[in-house]
Parts: C-alpha cells; structure tokens; sequence
C-alpha cells in the first residue's frame, strides 16, 4: 500500500464542502428532507421534550446538587416545590409555545406569541448547561423542531389535526380493549363448565348507571352553544353550610339541594364532540363515594371570575324555578399574573368574623371549572394527615392553572 501525503487546495475545499454536506437527494423534486417532517406534538412536544428532556433534567440537577436522601426528599415534595426561578421559567415558557401550538386555530398573533415563548425558552434553558445537567448542550432533534414550528404551520395549517395521539387514543379503544375481552373470555373458557356456571350464578346483577357516577369531562354532541349548566337530575341531601350563611327564605318555601352540575361549553381544540362541545362534572357534596368532601372551583379569566361552590340548589317563586349555586369568591392578587409561573394568583373572600363570604348566584353565572394550585411558597407540606382533598382549605392563596387543559388555555385566560 502506498500512502500519499497531499493537501487539498482551499478552493477546492469551498467547492467540495457543500457536497460533502448535502444529501444526494438535495436536488430531487419534492424530496427536501427538512420539510418532508411533518409536526409531532405528541412525541416531538408532549412526550420528547417536556417528559423525556425538561422532567428527566429536574431530576438529575437534584442528584447533582444534593445528596441522595435530601434529594429523594424532594423528588418526592416535587409537585409541591419549585427547583430554581429559572427552571420554572423554562418549564412556563415550554408549556405555553405547546399550548399555542395545540389550538385549532391559530393566527398571526398566535404565531407571534410562539415565536416570544420559544425565544424566552431558548433563554432560560441555559440554566440546564450551567448547573451541569446539560454540559453538552441542546443538540436535541425533538427540541429543534419548535423552531420550524412556525414555517410548517404557515406551510401546512394547524398541527393538532397531525398528532398522533388522535390515532393513538382510538387504538386503545379498537384494539387494547378487544383484546383484553378475548383474553379474559378465554381465560373463563379453560375453566370447568360447572365453575363458570357457579360463578356467573354468584355474581351480583350490576347496578343501573347513575348520574353522579357518570364520567367527570369528555367529549359532548350537544348543538353548539358558548356554554350552559345544568343541575342533576336528581335532589340530594344535606350540606355544610352553615344555617346563618343561608339566604332567608319564607317558612313555607321549599328548597331542594343539588349535589353536582354538568357544565358543557364551546372548546374546538381539545378532545371534543361534532360540535366541538365538551363537559365537565362541577362537584358540591359532604362525602364524595365514601371519601372526604368536594367542592369545586370554576372560573378563569378574561371577564370570568374564580369561586368556589358549596350548595346547588333551586327552588320555585311564583310558578317560576329558579337554578341557583351558593359560591364563596375568590379575588385576583395584584394586577398582572405572576413573573415567574405566569399564572393569575387568587385569594378566597372571607367576612369579618373569619367566615367564607358566600353569595347566592344564578348557575347560568358559572362556565366551567377551574383548576387552583396552592402557594407553598418555601415551606413543605406535612407528610401525614393530609390529602389533596383539604388543599382548598389549608392554603391562603392559590395559582390559578391555565395549564390544565386545553379550553382552560385558551378560552377562560
């Protein structure tokens, strides 16, 4: 073998370079690499950036930064504590480019407003590189899509209709599901024709399906409507209201209580029916299935307000019924949403004496729910003899979640 030391020219190198570089199918028709990949909100957003990139680097800076018994303390207090200020940031920023990507309809302004999240995430993500997590850097091919997120859009129109979590949720429910049934159907089959016939003899008769035990949101094919609320069916009993926050009423007046109302509202880019029309169970009971009390909030922004219910109840008047839900209001913390989670923080209303300051509404008044999260600020929460059920009353003032769901993102803030 003969090896030949030679140099290459420089300006043969300029001449070969781009060659090296590009694909052979650069100059094919139609055969561009870079805009034959379509959207992916499910694996390049949802699942590849935010679960397998921004949650997995939170829990490796608190294995860099702390030793292994304090950080898995708070890997466990992670839903109730924030790392860093910037890393929050980071995480606001994601969330709300994905939010605006996610809608069905999407104009000049909401490109625009992509195009400042993106910028201001590019920012705050550094503080992956400085803190050790990503020391390489963000040469993530999942993360490098946003930035062609704007172009294919403009290109190819809204990406909610391109992900394939659409095909992926009807998967499960054409493919999972049967399944599962042939497999227990044939598990019975191998059994002894006299234990199956022991067994089906044993079984109880299932119960009729009631109102309350109905599924909590989904899709709705009701007309089109902004919205509507509506009180069960059925009267139940009891409250724990006290008497004197009460309205007064006349001696004979006859009042029925209501321990939940369906809300159906106009939300075209979440998992919605025909119409684009959704529901959701607003809950106001003592005990909810066996377990400790619920009363939901409802409630948003843009003109709405944040209460939360106690009682819903009707009663007649003059031949005419009236619909009406007892809310205790909460009121807005400052004038602007919060800097670092760019969520609207709320407070509830009491009275002098230290009471819930409860007002009587019409239920045609209430949207639809609202999801509030409570500021621990740098305390921690007690491990023991608390749930998620007493948060509404253990903290004094909360962060009113956009991030919940599509509708609430785009309709209520």
């Amino acid at each position: 073998m003969i090896l030949i030391d030679f140099q290459l020219d420089v300006d043969l190198m300029s001449i070969l370079i781009p060659y090296l570089r590009a694909p052979f199918t650069a100059s094919f028709p139609r055969a561009d690499i870079h805009q034959l990949i379509l959207l992916d909100l499910l694996h390049q957003l949802v699942k590849g950036t935010f679960k397998d990139h921004l949650v997995n680097w939170v829990f490796e800076y608190l294995d860099l930064t702390y030793l292994k018994r304090e950080a898995d303390e708070r890997k466990a207090d992670i839903d109730r504590r924030a790392c860093t200020i910037k890393m929050v940031k980071t995480i606001r920023d994601f969330l709300e480019f994905c939010y605006l990507a996610c809608r069905d309809v999407i104009d000049e302004d909401t490109l625009a407003a992509m195009d400042v999240a993106l910028t201001s995430f590019h920012q705050h993500r550094e503080i992956f590189r400085t803190t050790g997590v990503r020391p390489e850097g963000f040469s993530l091919p999942r993360q490098h899509s946003m930035v062609h997120y704007q172009f294919l859009i403009q290109q190819f129109g809204a990406p909610n209709g391109l992900c394939s979590s659409i095909t992926e949720s009807k998967h499960i429910k054409a493919v999972k599901h049967p399944w599962r049934f042939d497999v227990e159907s044939a598990g019975m089959l191998k059994m002894a024709p006299k234990s199956v016939k022991r067994l089906h003899s044993n079984l109880p008769l299932p119960p009729p399906p009631s109102e309350d035990q109905d599924d909590e949101e989904g899709p709705s094919d009701e007309p089109y409507s902004q919205g509507d609320v509506k009180l069960s069916k059925r009267a139940g009993e009891g409250c724990d209201v006290p008497l004197g926050s009460c309205p007064e009423l006349a001696n004979n007046q006859r009042v029925y209580l209501h321990h939940s109302a369906r809300a159906t509202f106009f939300t075209p880019s979440d998992m919605s029916g025909l119409g684009g029309m959704r529901h959701e169970h607003i809950r106001s009971v003592r005990s909810w299935r066996g377990g400790p009390a619920r009363y939901n909030c409802r409630g948003g922004f843009k003109g709405l307000l944040v209460g939360r219910v106690f009682m819903f109840f009707h009663f007649t008047h003059q031949s005419q019924s009236y619909e009406c839900a007892l809310i205790q209001w909460y009121s807005t913390v400052g004038v602007a949403p919060c800097d670092q989670t760019g969520l609207w923080m709320v407070e509830p209303n009491f009275n002098r004496e230290g009471q819930p300051n409860l007002k009587v509404v019409h239920i045609d008044c209430l949207y639809c729910g609202a999801h509030l999260i409570g500021v621990t600020g740098d305390s921690c929460l007690p491990t023991k003899n608390f749930s998620s059920t007493d948060s509404l009353d253990a903290y004094s003032s909360f962060y009113v979640n956009k991030y919940v769901d599509y509708h609430a993102h785009e309709i209520a803030f």
